[in-house]
């Protein structure tokens, strides 16, 4: 579990009370139709968030532990069950189950994750024991109570779970982000594209910027051919910019990117002097948009975009960034001897000037060291979670 849950996780229990997005289970059900129920409410909770099952905690907020729970399940168990179960259009909730510590407890989260999804409902009942959650009924959760397994939603909540799946809540730079997510949504016409679903969303290249053309970057020299020009990608809802955006288009043509942000980690205690890199964040728009304008029937372009990743770091999120460029800090002179050392092989062949070569030389292998060093860093951070959670 990354420590933004364990965190979140702490919180909810702490406020010794349930909410519209969390609900405490001393023990894990006996019954799978409530087990079902519950995680259909989180599932279409109305506060556009992820839900949490969280087990081996009382309704008044007091730690009890499941490590002797019987009925405990695992991630496994739990997507089998789900897999089982006849959901309309054949879409499940999406679940993780995370352990953590508390003391001496073991406390289970199962994570039920927001989407667009919404409402998840079945299309055939499903019945254990005495309870049965019923087909074609939608069930939410509003404050910290759930639809009463025998009645459906009110029609103002059923309502909004509707407009969720068809992107009518949320702000028009959302529905952008989100349209994003599926390339084979848009359709390409001669101003650029537009959202199939919603042709109110487009996306306009402007044309090239004649300030910036031939600027290269170290991730230019590192192409098949150095050649870079630039452009600007519009993003409109209506007619109106909603994000604007610098692309850069590497290897004379053959491979078009959203540019990436620069990213610094400071080389000493008071030192002014930078280690500088390139870096997307993957819940970023701009991400999205290398995602999008990234053409994977190309062989050229997947080559270009190989190489591209290869020395320009994706972080999760910013909160992993974050700690990577403190676990950098920690290890400064280590990891600017490394890559002094990768330096001493050129991969600048262009005809520039020495100090440009050096330069460009060595933010290559800058960006090498350190995509080395945060997938060492991702390993490194999943077995200490193991250790500590399981």
């Amino acid at each position: 579990m990354n420590s933004n849950l364990e965190r979140e996780i702490f919180g909810l229990i702490s406020l010794k009370q349930e909410g519209g997005y969390w609900d405490f289970k001393e023990k894990w059900h006996t019954n799978k139709a409530r087990l079902l129920l519950d995680i259909i409410c989180l599932a279409n909770n109305v506060e556009n968030t992820d839900g949490y099952l969280i087990f081996g905690v009382t309704d008044q907020g007091e730690i009890c532990g499941v490590g002797n729970d019987e009925n405990r399940k695992n991630q496994e168990n739990i997507i089998t069950f789900l897999r089982n179960k006849k959901f309309v259009g054949g879409v499940r909730p999406k679940v993780s189950l995370h352990i953590l510590r508390a003391d001496e407890h073991e406390v289970d989260v199962l994570r039920v994750a927001n989407t667009v999804h919404t409402p998840y409902y079945l299309v055939e009942n499903f019945r254990d024991q005495d309870s049965c959650v019923r087909a074609n009924y939608i069930y939410t959760r509003i404050l910290d109570t759930n639809t009463p397994i025998d009645k459906s939603a009110d029609i103002l909540h059923v309502e909004y779970l509707w407009k969720k799946r068809f992107g009518l809540t949320s702000i028009p730079i959302d529905r952008l982000y989100y349209g994003l997510l599926d390339c084979s949504a848009w359709s390409k016409n001669s101003q650029g594209w537009y959202f199939v679903e919603s042709p109110e969303f487009t996306l306009a290249f402007m044309g090239n910027d004649e300030r910036t053309n031939n600027v290269k970057q170290f991730y230019s020299y590192y192409q098949t051919n150095e050649d870079t020009s630039y452009d600007v990608l519009q993003c409109k809802y209506f007619g109106t910019v909603i994000h604007e955006t610098e692309c850069v288009v590497l290897d004379s043509g053959r491979y078009v990117t959203s540019v990436p942000h620069w990213g610094h980690i400071r080389k000493g205690v008071c030192s002014r002097d930078m280690l500088y890199y390139k870096y997307f964040l993957m819940d970023d728009i701009n991400y999205r948009l290398h995602e999008f304008l990234f053409d994977k029937e190309s062989y050229d372009a997947r080559t270009a975009h190989r190489k591209f990743l290869e020395i320009v770091l994706c972080y999760s999120s910013d909160f992993e960034k974050e700690q990577f460029e403190y676990y950098i800090k920690q290890r400064i002179d280590q990891v600017l001897e490394q890559i002094e050392v990768a330096a001493e092989k050129n991969l600048v062949f262009a005809g520039v000037n020495d100090f440009e070569r050096k330069q460009e030389n060595y933010r290559i292998h800058t960006g090498l060291v350190l995509n080395h060093l945060l997938e060492k860093f991702r390993k490194k951070q999943g077995a200490e979670s193991f250790s500590k959670y399981c």
